[in-house]
């Protein structure tokens, strides 16, 4: 995760799209990880920008 913010701007960090497309990455790498059922939903609870 730290890769796919490192190429961002503040700025897009602040869209509702990408919080979204934020979630369905975070899902997707946690369902790789995962060999029991898949994850349905995954929640952002919030982000430090430094």
């Amino acid at each position: 995760m730290l890769i796919y913010f490192e190429a961002r701007t503040l700025q897009e960090t602040s869209t509702r799209e990408l919080l979204t497309t934020v979630r369905d990455t975070k899902k997707k790498m946690l369902n790789g990880f995962s060999e029991d059922e898949p994850f349905d939903t995954v929640y952002l609870t919030g982000f430090i920008i430094l």
